[in-house]
């Protein structure tokens, strides 16, 4: 899975939601410019993410994938209040679900886990740098604390 792959659709999303943000503007300015910052949000973590290495690049995937759930509500909230129609936004919710996986799988591919021999050299699914753990060794012990900062 190439992060890039990703970032192409999330840039297709953007374009789809162009006419969708629009439309959104002429009855709620505010629904509106929370769509514009969520979508815009998702290719921008992304390019970023793919830039950044270990725990940094991951939260940067998980940035994405929860501006991608914002898209989807706000979607849902301009359905349920009549400001489009759900063939206003049946591309939009395509290329959506579709970002929504790649991000997903994105992020089981960049999960913390021990380097094998197999994936020292496959920056893609593994780009935590550090030492190739000898055959047979036991993985080196896991951060109990995922989250930087939440002690």
């Amino acid at each position: 899975m190439r992060p890039f792959d990703t970032y192409d659709v999330s840039m297709e999303l953007v374009a789809a939601m162009g006419p969708i943000i629009a439309k959104v503007k002429r009855r709620d300015v505010d629904l509106s410019n929370q769509l514009k910052r969520a979508v815009t949000s998702i290719p921008l973590n992304l390019a970023e993410g793919a830039e950044r290495r270990g725990k940094d690049r991951v939260q940067h995937y998980r940035i994405a994938a929860g501006s991608a759930a914002e898209v989807g509500s706000a979607i849902s909230i301009a359905l349920s209040w009549e400001i489009v129609t759900a063939s206003d936004v049946q591309r939009v919710n395509q290329l959506l679900d579709r970002v929504r996986a790649l991000v997903w799988r994105l992020l089981e591919a960049n999960q913390d886990r021990p380097r094998t021999r197999e994936s020292a050299h496959d920056s893609a699914t593994d780009p935590v740098p550090g030492p190739v753990p000898a055959p047979g060794a036991p993985p080196a012990p896991r951060d109990p604390d995922p989250e930087p900062g939440h002690r």
